[in-house]
């Protein structure tokens, strides 16, 4: 009997400068913009790294969270079934790194440590990515002065 096996998902293409960002932005009615930001990034140096800077200018932020998606390895091949084995549950012999430029699928949130000083935000993660690895953060923080209240 041949083994399943089921394909690895197809990794997107790494975008060109090893990040990828996507942004929302809700105007409230007192002229305070809550801004949602995802990004999802490679780290392409050679050590492992958990610090990440954002320049957010011309505002102050208010009510600033971060936090560090987390995704556990996919299986892409278990192990096959004989014709006479009673039922199980499958076993994995055969896993995927996580592709964080997918927003899609399982994921966990952990808060990370915020810092805003000038115009740069400092967010340090709860678990360091290593080289040549992929991770992805979402901020949200609150705002005025991206837009006027006016009648």
């Amino acid at each position: 009997m041949p083994e399943k096996f089921m394909p690895p998902l197809p990794p997107d293409d790494a975008p060109i400068l090893g990040q990828e960002h996507a942004y929302s932005v809700l105007f409230r009615g007192n002229g305070d913009a809550v801004v949602t930001m995802r990004a999802a990034f490679t780290n392409e140096g050679e050590a492992p790294t958990n610090t990440f800077s954002l320049r957010i200018p011309r505002v102050e932020p208010r009510r600033v969270s971060a936090f560090q998606t987390i995704r556990q390895p996919q299986c892409v091949r278990y192990k096959p079934y004989s014709p006479n084995e009673q039922a199980r549950e499958p076993e994995c012999i055969q896993y995927q790194e996580p592709n964080f430029y997918q927003w899609y699928g399982e994921a966990k949130y952990q808060k990370a440590k915020t810092d805003f000083s000038g115009d740069t935000l400092t967010i340090v993660l709860p678990q360091s990515i290593k080289p040549a690895k992929s991770g992805s953060i979402l901020v949200v923080y609150s705002a005025s002065g991206y837009a006027k209240k006016n009648i």
